[in-house]
């Protein structure tokens, strides 16, 4: 099974505001910003280091303006050189379903 996992949240409001407000969701998880990624960034990518029965993993979101709002679409796989295991990619669309649905929780569905 692909351990890539993907979802995307359409959110009312404009992209700048849309990407600053993950920030704070991401974090809640546990992942940071990668060096040069800011809050604002039509792109963001971020990371986490390994974890107890947890790889390390590296995700990445990008926020478009739908006219109404913004999607914000995101992407959360194993690190690269990390091994892949059988339930990374189930455990990688639960982060992202959680994630999603926390940032929806914050800022409304659009």
């Amino acid at each position: 099974m692909a351990s890539l996992a993907q979802t995307q949240v359409e959110v009312p409001l404009p992209m700048m505001q849309a990407s600053e407000a993950l920030v704070p969701v991401l974090a809640d998880h546990g992942f940071s910003l990668v060096e040069g990624a800011s809050p604002g960034a039509a792109e963001l990518l971020f990371a986490v280091g390994r974890k107890a029965f947890r790889n390390a993993m590296q995700g990445s979101a990008r926020i478009t303006d739908t006219g109404s709002g913004s999607l914000i679409e995101l992407w959360l796989d194993v690190a690269p050189g990390e091994s892949k295991t059988l339930l990374d990619g189930r455990r990688n669309r639960a982060t992202l379903k959680e994630m999603a649905e926390q940032v929806e929780a914050r800022v409304g569905r659009a």
